[in-house]
């Protein structure tokens, strides 16, 4: 249902829109004692949303500043680790416009499962890396295992 009512504008190819969704939502008949753990829910969501309608560039490289995005978290599994790690580049290679350097430290121990998201990532992941070298960025590789026995 749930799935149904966030697609409803065009299949989903439309701008999505939160306030229209959760009125849908509110609207449906649940059974009895499913309203409350699902309005709990949405505000939970919500909570994470930006209703304000201002949109932050996050993610946005400027000359002499650096960015770091720190994934390294016990929870966050390998699939999970590639959507935000991908999100993180889409963001940031899209709405930088000086130089850029990507530095993937350790992220090679979270690629390690056959998943399909981890392997669409690591099968975008060259063409990343030319179009970046291509246009004057750099991609590097470092694991802290090279010193260690």
């Amino acid at each position: 249902m749930l799935q149904e009512l966030a697609t409803k504008n065009a299949g989903g190819l439309k701008e999505f829109d939160w306030a229209s969704f959760r009125k849908d939502v509110e609207a449906v008949q649940l059974a009895k004692g499913q309203n409350k753990p699902m309005l709990m829910r949405l505000d939970m969501l919500e909570s994470f949303l930006n209703l304000s309608g201002s949109s932050p560039k996050i993610l946005t490289g400027k000359p002499g500043i650096l960015t770091i995005v720190d994934l390294t978290d016990p929870v966050i599994d390998p699939e999970s680790f590639c959507l935000l790690l991908d999100t993180c580049f889409l963001f940031f290679l899209s709405q930088t416009s000086c130089g850029k350097s990507i530095a993937l430290e350790e992220a090679h121990s979270y690629m390690t499962e056959s998943s399909t998201t981890v392997v669409q990532f690591m099968n975008r992941l060259p063409k990343t890396i030319r179009e970046q070298s291509a246009n004057g960025g750099e991609t590097r590789f470092a694991s802290g295992m090279s010193g260690e026995q």
